[in-house]
C-alpha cells in the first residue's frame, strides 16, 4: 500500500470537509449586527410606503358624496337638457309637449304649464337643494336650500 492513504484517512478527510462545511453555512446564518439593522432598515421603509400609499388614497377618494357647487351644477345641467327637450317638442308640433318628451328627464325633472300654455316651468331637485326655471324669466333660476 505505498503510495496510498490508509483507509481511515479518506474517512477523516470526509469528516473535516462536512465539519469546515457545517462551520461556513453556520457562519452565513449568523447575522451580523449590520444585517440586522438594514433588516430593520428596509422594514420601516416597507412599512413608511405602505402607509404614504394609503394616505394618497385616502386623499385621493372623497370622503363624502358630492358637494353643493356639484350638485347645483348637475341640476343646472337636468334643467338645461329638459328646457331643450320641451323646446324641441314645440318647434316640432307648435304647442307646449303634455310633458317632457325624455322619460329619463321627466323622472328627474318635473314640468308644469303656466297660464294658457304658452309658458312653463322646469323644476329639479336633488338632495337638499331645489332649482325652478321658468320660461317668462328665462335668464333667471329660483333656487332654494331645504
Amino acid at each position: 500500500m505505498v503510495g496510498k492513504n490508509p483507509p481511515g484517512d479518506e474517512f477523516s478527510m470526509l469528516v473535516d470537509d462536512i465539519r469546515r462545511r457545517e462551520a461556513r453555512q453556520q457562519h452565513s446564518r449568523v447575522v451580523g449586527p449590520d444585517e440586522a439593522g438594514e433588516r430593520h432598515l428596509r422594514l420601516i421603509w416597507a412599512l413608511a410606503a405602505w402607509c404614504a400609499a394609503a394616505i394618497a388614497l385616502w386623499l385621493a377618494i372623497p370622503a363624502s358624496g358630492p358637494g353643493p357647487a356639484q350638485i347645483r351644477k348637475d341640476l343646472l345641467h337636468l334643467l338645461e337638457q329638459s328646457r331643450s327637450a320641451v323646446e324641441r317638442a314645440r318647434l316640432r308640433s307648435g304647442h307646449l309637449p303634455p310633458r317632457i318628451p325624455s322619460p329619463v328627464l321627466a323622472g328627474l325633472v318635473s314640468y308644469r304649464s303656466l297660464d294658457d300654455g304658452a309658458d312653463y316651468e322646469l323644476e329639479a331637485c336633488l338632495g337638499r337643494q331645489t332649482i325652478i326655471w321658468r320660461s317668462l324669466q328665462p335668464d333667471r333660476f329660483e333656487e332654494l336650500r331645504l
